[in-house]
């Protein structure tokens, strides 16, 4: 993989520790989907992370691939690789495969959701995250809001008011959301700027 590539790591945070749980990255040396080119997409390759050794070399066969370049992915608990795109505004939604096999082979991933305001859509996605419960946060910088979704792409209906979504509220209107994370007793933290971000009060 050259430093020009897009990757994107997603890795199992309670793997085993002899690193052969799921730990993959997404790369981008055969491009976006394309209908000529068989072996095309965003591959999901494995790797073997072991504590107090380097990280070995990517697997060759692809685990599966997503047809749009995923800006942030995440390990679901059921066995999805679940991915998002910002430009389209899309979930990609990847089931592991028990195997790996050649590029031309691999499963693509199942597009949920889509450009909108209501329940179920995404404007511009800027991170995924995973609760233990197996809920799928999304960040959305156009909505403002926090979004949750079940692994079939669905809402869940699981904050405030019944609602699939928690508004987030922005305490200047240049503020800029980057990123989320959800830890094991619920806490969903979201992390933010202003300006030019070089402030850290």
């Amino acid at each position: 993989i050259t430093k020009f590539e897009p990757v994107v790591p997603v890795y199992q945070r309670s793997g085993p520790e002899d690193g052969s749980g799921w730990n993959f990255v997404i790369e981008g040396r055969k491009g976006p989907y394309s209908p000529g080119r068989a072996d095309s997409g965003y591959h999901l390759r494995r790797l073997t992370l072991r504590r107090g050794h380097p990280v070995d070399a990517l697997e060759s066969e692809s685990w599966g691939r997503f047809s749009l370049r995923p800006d942030d992915a995440v390990i679901h608990p059921g066995g999805f690789v679940i991915g998002i795109n910002r430009q389209h505004s899309k979930l990609q939604i990847l089931t592991i495969p028990a195997e790996a096999c050649p590029d031309h082979a691999a499963p693509f991933a199942v597009h949920a959701a889509g450009f909108g305001r209501r329940e179920g859509l995404l404007s511009e996605p800027r991170a995924v995250g995973c609760g233990l419960d197996g809920r799928i946060l999304v960040l959305e910088e156009g909505n403002h809001r926090v979004q949750a979704f079940d692994s079939g792409g669905n809402p869940v209906f699981c904050f405030a008011d019944d609602r699939p979504w928690m508004s987030l509220a922005r305490d200047q209107p240049e503020e800029r959301f980057l990123d989320l994370d959800v830890e094991a007793n619920g806490y969903v933290y979201v992390l933010s700027y202003v300006g030019a971000g070089d402030q850290p009060s």
